[in-house]
């Protein structure tokens, strides 16, 4: 007798919420660990000095919150999040004040020199002060070689002129300036996107049994994709490639959850099926497409009879039943159904089965079922 159907099985919400908060734990544990390293990070001397203070604070706060954690997980998460952009907005803004100290260095050193013009035009060093405000510099050296010229022959008309060159220098430098700030805080929020997608990345990767994935391949590609367009300075790109690598990141989290789901249900048929003694064949994972691969289980009784059972990754677990007299593997799957909910809190749906030899019921022959069954996770 062939049958076919299927069947829904449901975790308790009280199982359910465990493994959320394990979950979330696990992502708190890594979310701080990602805060650490990035206050190990600073390497800069005029970085460390901006913040030492923040990091202290930083440092006080990742304390409490591993002290919080085992309370209240949703909360240390949250707080957790709020101290990531804390660090990730501060580290930033660090950033440009650090270039804006080392621009005011450049500055008063070449304020120091402004005695002697020519002197001031080489102390600019900084290759990007030297790319924006290089071609008109260039336009001054024939000024320059007038002043040189004049000093021994008209010293006010050359010191006339050297002012003159020194206003139109330092509006140049300060130009540049407000240029170099601007790009400063665009590159700032660029490179913040790139810090945070690869944070969640290896906070998947800890979590996550997929870390060979195709998708993690191309999530990979993504962010080698935004730090090449950072260096270029194309940081519009940066954002749109961050964009799509958070997305899949957030697609690949919500994967994994459902797999956890599934070994779940796998372990609970497992030990259910050799309770009541069945000899249960090592899963098998069946499939070439990441995205429908199924788990196979395969159990057998002394006498012969066989159990088996596909469970898939959208909630779907089917049977087959064979070797049973009558209708006796309904009481079987009735025992299994019992067994998992009470001890596991997986709960099936009703049966949808077709029987086996379907012209041979009336006879008193076998009558074996295959069916399906749904497992929804709420």
């Amino acid at each position: 007798m062939s049958s076919y159907g299927y069947r829904k099985a449901e975790l308790s919400p009280q199982r359910q919420q465990q493994l959320r908060q394990e979950r979330l734990r696990k992502q708190a544990q890594s979310l701080l660990k990602a805060c650490q390293k990035k206050l190990n990070s600073v390497r800069d001397s005029i970085m460390k000095e901006l913040l030492v203070k923040n990091i202290i604070s930083f440092q006080s706060q990742i304390s409490s919150i591993k002290n919080n954690l085992q309370f209240s997980v949703d909360k240390a998460l949250s707080s957790i999040k709020h101290l990531q952009q804390q660090i990730n907005t501060t580290f930033s803004e660090a950033e440009i004040k650090a270039k804006k100290i080392k621009f005011e260095q450049l500055k008063k050193e070449a304020g120091e020199l402004l005695n002697d013009t020519s002197d001031m035009l080489k102390h600019i060093n900084n290759p990007a002060i030297q790319q924006l405000i290089g071609p008109k510099l260039r336009q001054l050296y024939p000024q320059l070689k007038q002043v040189s010229e004049l000093v021994h022959t008209d010293p006010v008309k050359a010191k006339s002129l050297s002012k003159n060159l020194k206003k139109q220098i330092q509006e140049m430098l300060d130009s540049s300036q407000k240029q170099l700030q601007k790009d400063s805080q665009i590159k700032a929020k660029a490179n913040a996107s790139i810090e945070q997608v690869k944070q969640q990345l290896e906070v998947y990767l800890e979590e996550s049994s997929h870390s060979t994935d195709d998708s993690i391949q191309l999530i990979r590609n993504l962010i080698y994709t935004a730090t090449t367009y950072y260096h270029q300075g194309e940081y519009k790109q940066v954002e749109e490639s961050c964009n799509q690598a958070a997305t899949m990141l957030k697609d690949a989290s919500a994967k994994s959850f459902d797999e956890t789901i599934r070994r779940e249900v796998v372990q609970g048929l497992i030990t259910t099926l050799t309770n009541i003694g069945f000899i249960v064949q090592p899963p098998l994972l069946e499939g070439k497409n990441e995205t429908i691969k199924t788990v196979r289980l395969i159990g057998k009784l002394p006498s012969g009879k066989t159990a088996s059972f596909n469970v898939h990754l959208d909630g779907k677990m089917d049977f087959d039943f064979d070797g049973y007299e009558g209708k006796a593997c309904a009481k079987e799957l009735e025992q299994i159904d019992q067994l998992l909910e009470q001890q596991f809190s997986i709960k099936l749906s009703e049966n949808q089965i077709t029987w086996k030899n379907p012209d041979k019921i009336a006879k008193g022959a076998m009558k074996l079922p295959t069916g399906s069954r749904n497992i929804n996770i709420r």
